[in-house]
């Protein structure tokens, strides 16, 4: 399946199962730009489920609109599971949200200020139940910009559409 295809396939079983459940969503996303934000407002009811995106792309940004610390940040590297976990909980405590979901990796041409490779992803989750999860990708780092994010986008709303089934199936 053509990989914009399956974006809004899986991003309508988002909306639509998020509806169903009278759920919300917030998403923090510095790699990606607001394409998943972009992605999961293609699709209509969207508004209802999708509370807010941000788009925190410096280290001042993620501190001032996400409350982590530039020194945290600094410690554990801006492209890291501790990053990419804080912006979850972050977002989504701050909007009162039922899910959050972040994005933050290296799409190139160089590398970040901690060393990270090009195609570094990290994804977090912070569920329902507040648990925080996180899921970490490493891209060919041959891929263009474009190829980074896009694969980075499926691979949220794919790990976000996991953590919704298994939180309906409890």
């Amino acid at each position: 399946m053509y990989t914009q295809e399956k974006l809004h396939q899986i991003a309508t079983y988002v909306v639509q199962s998020l509806l169903y459940s009278k759920e919300t969503l917030s998403v923090a996303e510095s790699i990606t730009g607001g394409l998943l934000c972009s992605v999961i407002t293609d699709v209509p009811g969207s508004s209802d489920v999708l509370l807010e995106g941000i788009v925190p792309y410096t280290i001042k940004a993620k501190s001032a609109r996400l409350a982590i610390s530039e020194k945290d940040i600094q410690t554990h590297g801006v492209i890291s599971s501790f990053t990419a976990k804080a912006m979850a909980k972050n977002i989504k405590t701050t909007l009162q949200t039922d899910y959050g979901i972040s994005l933050t990796g290296n799409a190139g041409p160089g590398v970040d200020q901690a060393g990270s490779k090009i195609g570094t992803v990290y994804i977090g989750m912070s569920t329902p139940n507040g648990t925080l999860l996180c899921q970490h990708f490493e891209f060919p780092s041959n891929l263009s910009r474009e190829e980074i994010k896009l694969k980075a986008v499926l691979g949220g709303i794919e790990f976000l559409w996991d953590q919704i089934q298994k939180n309906h199936t409890l």
